[in-house]
C-alpha cells in the first residue's frame, strides 16, 4: 500500500480550513494560517507533495508566498493551487506568473477541486518516479565508466607484474628493467587509488546548506589543483565573496578534470606558452566560472560529444580520471546548475590563439 500523499492547507480563515480539512480527509493534511507560517513548515518538511495557498492574507498574501517558494530550489518542485475569492484577470494572470500550476475560485465545487488536486499530484507521482530513474541510471552509468577507466591501468599492472616474473625466472631482469617495471606498477596504482578517491567525493553526502568561499577555496586548493608546470601558467580573476552553494570536495573534482583536460591539450599540441586561466565573476543572479586554455581548440563533432560518458578514450586530449562526463554530472546533480563548452580565442603573451572555454554557471541563491 502507497504511503498517503501530502497536502499543505494555507488558510487564515478558519471555516475554510474546516471544509477542506474534512474534504481531503483521504490526504495526509497540514495547515497553516498564515504566510510565515507555511514558508517555515515547507522548510522544515520537505515531503510536501502539494500546496492549496489563499491569496488574501495578513502581513504576505498567497502570491508572496509563492514567489518565495519558486527561488527556494530546495520546495520550488511543489505544485501550488491558488484558492482564491478573486476572479479578476489580473489576480488569475499573476497567480500564474508567480509560480501556481493551478487557480480555483472561491465558492468551489467539491468535485472540481478534487479533480484537480488529483491531476496535479499523479503529475508529480510521475516526476518523481522519472527523478528517482534518471538518478539511478546516472549512477549505473558513472559505475560503468569507473570500470571503463579502471581498465587500462589495471591492464598495465598486469603487464608489469608478468614483464617483471617471467624475466626473472629467465635470469634476464636487470635493475634498469626492475625499476621501470616497479615505477610503471607505482604510477598506475596512484592513478587508480585518484580514481577511487574522486568517485568517493562523487558520492559524499554533504547538507544542501553547505558553502564555501571560492578565493579562499582556490588558495587552499593551489598546490593540489594546480601543478606547477614550466610550459604551463596559471592566471586567476576571481572576485572576492563569492560563496559557491554545496560541496567543495565535489567542486574540486569538477575543477580537476576540467584542468587536466587543459593540461593534456597544451601536452599533447606541445604548446610552449601554455595558458590556464581561471575566473569568476557574479553576474545577475548566477556566478560564472570560467576556465580557458590555450590549446588549440576543438573539432566541432568531438566539441558536441564531450560531456557523454566513454568519450574519453575515443580523442586521449579529454580528460582522464572520471573524465568529463562526471563534471557534467556534478554540476546538474549536486549544485543545481548549467555548463557549456565553446571554442574561443584567448591573448597572451601579445599573441591571440585559439582554445577553449568551459563555463559552469552556478546559482548564488
Amino acid at each position: 500500500m502507497e504511503p498517503k500523499q501530502t497536502i499543505l492547507i494555507v488558510d487564515d480563515t478558519k471555516a475554510n480550513v474546516d471544509i477542506l480539512l474534512n474534504l481531503l480527509e483521504d490526504y495526509e493534511l497540514v495547515v497553516a494560517l498564515d504566510g510565515y507560517s507555511a514558508l517555515d513548515i515547507l522548510n522544515e518538511d520537505n515531503e510536501i507533495d502539494l500546496i492549496l495557498l489563499d491569496v488574501m492574507m495578513p502581513e504576505i498574501d498567497g502570491f508572496e508566498v509563492c514567489r518565495r517558494i519558486q527561488k527556494n530550489p530546495k520546495i520550488a518542485h511543489i505544485p501550488v493551487i491558488f484558492i482564491t475569492a478573486r476572479t479578476e484577470d489580473e489576480s488569475i494572470e499573476k497567480g500564474f506568473s508567480v509560480g501556481g500550476v493551478d487557480y480555483v475560485q472561491k465558492p468551489f465545487r467539491a468535485i472540481e477541486l478534487l479533480s484537480r488536486i488529483k491531476t496535479q499530484l499523479k503529475i508529480k507521482a510521475n516526476e518523481k518516479k522519472l527523478i528517482e530513474f534518471n538518478k539511478f541510471e546516472a549512477i549505473s552509468e558513472l559505475l560503468e565508466n569507473m570500470a571503463h577507466q579502471w581498465r587500462q591501468p589495471l591492464s598495465a599492472i598486469s603487464v608489469s607484474a608478468s614483464g617483471m616474473m617471467l624475466q626473472k625466472e629467465m635470469e634476464m631482469l636487470t635493475d634498469e628493467s626492475f625499476y621501470s617495471l616497479s615505477n610503471a606498477i607505482v604510477q598506475n596504482t596512484q592513478s587508480l587509488s585518484k580514481t577511487l578517491s574522486n568517485f568517493g567525493k562523487v558520492f559524499q553526502y554533504k547538507a544542501e546548506s553547505d558553502s564555501f568561499l571560492l578565493d579562499k577555496f582556490l588558495e587552499d586548493e593551489k598546490e593540489e589543483l594546480f601543478k606547477k608546470n614550466e610550459n604551463i601558467e596559471f592566471i586567476f580573476q576571481i572576485k572576492k565573496g563569492l560563496f559557491i552553494k554545496g560541496s567543495s570536495d565535489k567542486f574540486s573534482v569538477i575543477l580537476e578534470n576540467i584542468i587536466q583536460n587543459s593540461i593534456d591539450a597544451l601536452v599533447e599540441h606541445q604548446v610552449k606558452d601554455g595558458l590556464i586561466a581561471i575566473s569568476a565573476y557574479q553576474k545577475n543572479e548566477n556566478i560564472i566560472v570560467n576556465i580557458k586554455d590555450n590549446g588549440g581548440g576543438i573539432n566541432k563533432e568531438i566539441i558536441e560529444k564531450i560531456f557523454e560518458p566513454y568519450f574519453t578514450t575515443q580523442h586521449k586530449s579529454l580528460g582522464k580520471g572520471l573524465g568529463l562526463y562526471v563534471v557534467y554530472f556534478l554540476v546538474k546533480e549536486s549544485f543545481q546548475g548549467d555548463i557549456r563548452v565553446y571554442n574561443d580565442e584567448i591573448e597572451y603573451k601579445n599573441k591571440k590563439t585559439k582554445g577553449v572555454t568551459f563555463e559552469i554557471i552556478l546559482p548564488s541563491n
